[in-house]
């Protein structure tokens, strides 16, 4: 059982018992993992708590113990190294944003590497304010035909 400390978006998390949290990341090599914080919500005053520093639209470092035989890993900590506020401003602002990753990570199956998904995700976390002020269809065109082209589907536009 390895220490792995990689940069990842948080996909979802969800409580585990009284005080743990199990929390999936798409990762900065392009695969998702799930990670189980014991003890997270013990002591959610803290700083350095994870359940402070799991936030949703920012790019998280995570350390872990990797063991290839579990699906869920043990979580060491979690810091957070770009935040993207912005985003979390308003509701209408979040679910926008959830869409556009929910349907970004649908061809990442387990055991699956995509890091060009991932860079997009972050790539579109960095210009949201930008991005907000094009036609969302265009973007949801271009958006879509990336993580297509991305997961190995090819359209046939002639």
């Amino acid at each position: 059982m390895g220490l792995k400390k990689e940069k990842g978006i948080l996909l979802f998390k969800t409580r585990f018992r009284t005080s743990s949290l199990i929390a999936r990341f798409l990762t900065e090599s392009g695969e998702t993992v799930s990670v189980l914080f014991k003890g997270a919500l013990a002591s959610t005053g803290r700083r350095d708590s994870p359940a402070a520093n799991l936030v949703p639209f920012a790019v998280l470092e995570i350390i872990y113990y990797e063991k290839e035989t579990r699906q869920v890993q043990t979580g060491k900590s979690v810091t957070i190294v770009e935040d993207f506020p912005q985003i979390r401003k308003d509701y209408e602002t979040q679910v926008a944003a959830a869409k556009f990753v929910k349907t970004a990570i649908i061809p990442v199956k387990e055991g699956d590497r995509y890091p060009e998904i991932y860079d997009t995700i972050v790539a579109l976390f960095r210009q949201w304010d930008d991005i907000t002020r094009i036609n969302q269809d265009l973007i949801w065109a271009g958006f879509l035909l990336s993580v297509l082209n991305f997961s190995g589907f090819a359209p046939a536009i002639h």
